[in-house]
């Protein structure tokens, strides 16, 4: 195994980056994305890019140097006599910036670096960092920002030109896509893009229904002894592909096997041959994913800090990846990027803190107006997508009135549940009866039921009950989409997408 040393330290797999390297990166953003993005987001990306194409930060005394020559070479109207100044702050700020996140990453290791910067960038509450680290990372980020700003005034105006309005209409164009858009909430439309993305087929649901307790698990899935590196989940890998393709429901109605490769891609709209990216439930994992001018998710492909040899994410990294093909921000004031994928958890979305998600609310629920499409449901451990809402979706309704609320039971709910997770035999991604999955989960059938009882008793009463439970070590709670325009943006793509523009 060949090994290649960072700057203080060696790391698998990571190719040392010369200052000469950085400072053309960071040039390259800064010309690509000169003139539309606002500045702070365009620091951030620098970063991203640099940790997606697994290049080290390395805050060696030649940068500086190497990074003014690119930047003038770039940008020369920025040497004139009055901005002089201006440029030499900026370099000074930048390359501060840039041993401070050098000093990081040595600590906290190149494994889990993109994690680092996501999570310090949405300000999660459980982040890897200190809120001191953290803060002091946006004091930099700002001081940059500002300077950027005023080395480039007009790229500011034409980005605030652009209105939000205008960027939702972005995005996976085509018949299919427009009537699944229409039809479904705007969070369900992404659970659904990427569901059918994932198995490259937009046929899934019209062909199987939602899985059961009929549903069998799936084969060929083993669980090795030697768990995650957390300590706390599980890993995956595939053993039989042949018998995980013939008895997935997404895959087994298909012809031919898993070993039968053919091209990946036929045409331009052509879909992937499915039984080379056999997919299934892996704890911890996320989309590979692209920071640079057309932010994407790969689902095909490994993210940098992948825990398992095998294809697949987990439920944070579905959540997210629909929320980010819907075009759904998590904050108003921060660009909605691929890469903030490895900053989310269950307990980020379970959590749902007005200064890291102002964008979603946990909301007020009565007999008449609870659960709804769209909706996110969290645990400690777990984070899904409701869909498929019935009349009744919490039994609210049957038994409020002979005043019986302490008899509802998971049994009686009517919604499905869109998610990543290790039931029938670790497949991953699916669909499922919310009962059926309920029955599988302590953890969120008992604070579910709770709650559907408390919102029945208040009912009856005439008042609302707040949609979150903490009851000893059971806790959860239902946020949703605010849908304002200051929390909506241009959909993120999804690598293979195209496949289903010729649905019908």
């Amino acid at each position: 195994m060949k090994i290649f040393c960072l700057v203080f330290s060696c790391c698998l797999f990571i190719s040392c980056s010369s200052g000469d390297q950085q400072a053309k990166k960071v040039a390259d953003v800064l010309v690509t994305e000169n003139s539309c993005l606002p500045a702070k987001d365009l620091m951030w990306k620098i970063f991203y890019g640099l940790a997606e194409d697994q290049v080290a930060i390395q805050a060696s005394e030649s940068f500086k140097s190497l990074l003014e020559a690119e930047v003038k070479a770039a940008f020369p109207t920025w040497f004139a006599n009055e901005k002089q100044s201006l440029v030499h702050n900026f370099l000074e700020e930048f390359v501060l910036l840039f041993e401070k996140l050098a000093a990081i990453q040595e600590t906290q290791g190149f494994s889990s670096w993109l994690k680092v910067l996501a999570q310090s960038e949405l300000e999660v509450e459980d982040s890897i960092l200190s809120e001191k680290v953290t803060s002091e990372i946006h004091v930099h980020i700002q001081k940059n920002a500002d300077l950027l700003n005023q080395l480039r005034p007009k790229c500011l105006e034409e980005v605030v030109a652009t209105s939000p309005e205008k960027e939702r209409g972005l995005g996976l164009k085509g018949a299919f896509i427009t009537r699944l858009k229409r039809k479904h909430h705007p969070l369900l439309y992404g659970a659904k893009k990427v569901l059918l993305t994932a198995y490259q087929d937009c046929q899934i649901e019209e062909r199987t229904s939602p899985f059961d307790r009929r549903t069998p698990n799936v084969q060929g899935i083993k669980r090795l002894a030697v768990g995650h590196p957390n300590g706390i989940g599980g890993r995956r890998v595939i053993e039989d592909s042949d018998l995980l393709y013939k008895t997935h429901p997404y895959y087994g109605y298909r012809t031919g096997g898993a070993t039968e490769l053919n091209s990946l891609f036929a045409g331009e709209n052509q879909c992937l041959n499915q039984s080379h990216f056999l997919m299934i439930y892996d704890y911890g994992g996320k989309p590979s994913t692209s920071s640079k001018a057309n932010s994407s998710l790969n689902l095909f492909k490994h993210a940098v800090d992948a825990a398992s040899p095998d294809l697949g994410v987990d439920c944070s990294g579905y959540v997210f990846s629909a929320i980010a093909a819907a075009g759904l921000k998590l904050h108003p004031d921060k660009q909605l990027i691929a890469s903030q994928v490895y900053g989310v958890s269950a307990n980020h979305f379970r959590k749902s803190s007005k200064k890291v998600m102002p964008c979603f609310d946990k909301v007020l629920m009565t007999e008449r107006s609870n659960l709804r499409d769209g909706d996110i449901i969290s645990t400690k451990g777990h984070t899904l997508i409701v869909g498929g809402v019935g009349k009744d979706p919490l039994a609210i309704k049957k038994y409020a009135r002979n005043d019986r609320c302490t008899k509802i039971s998971y049994k009686d709910f009517d919604f499905d549940v869109y998610q990543s997770s290790p039931a029938k035999g670790a497949l991953g991604i699916h669909v499922m009866q919310a009962k059926e999955h309920l029955r599988q989960s302590k953890s969120m059938r008992v604070p579910l039921v709770e709650l559907a009882q408390k919102i029945c008793q208040k009912s009856r009463a005439n008042q609302k009950q707040k949609s979150e439970i903490q009851n000893g070590s059971f806790e959860l709670s239902i946020i949703r989409h605010s849908g304002s325009p200051s929390c909506m943006s241009s959909e993120v793509s999804l690598v293979a997408e195209s496949c289903l523009k010729e649905c019908r």
